[in-house]
């Protein structure tokens, strides 16, 4: 017999579920909540979009421009969803300043707390 025994009680109610909104959908794999990044064609590889509390990390080579292009989607998608949003930017990526990136992203369109 194990050591190791379930602590509930038969007549507790089943632990509540997050309550989708039209925002966050399910993925296709496994039902997870999942956030758009932007790029129709991305989410469908990635089952839906990126699980939500996850980390997302985009790396590029030098002579291409993809990695910049879905970074930007992602938090133009977003800031249009409402979600919040964690950039953070090398000495190497826009002159190391986070800002900058979303600065140049919709240009005088974002409202930051002062």
């Amino acid at each position: 017999m194990s050591s190791f025994k379930r602590n509930l009680k038969p007549n507790n109610p089943k632990p509540s579920t997050i309550e989708l909104s039209d925002w966050l959908p399910p993925s296709h794999y496994n039902g997870v909540p999942t956030a758009s990044t932007g790029i129709a064609s991305l989410d469908d590889l990635l089952g839906g979009g990126l699980p939500i509390s996850s980390s997302f990390l985009i790396d590029e080579d030098e002579d291409g421009g993809y990695g910049k292009l879905i970074l930007r989607y992602s938090i133009a998608q977003g800031i249009v969803s409402k979600q919040h949003l964690i950039v953070v930017g090398s000495s190497l990526d826009e002159g190391g300043d986070p800002e900058k990136i979303i600065d140049r992203l919709i240009e005088g369109k974002v409202n930051r707390p002062e």
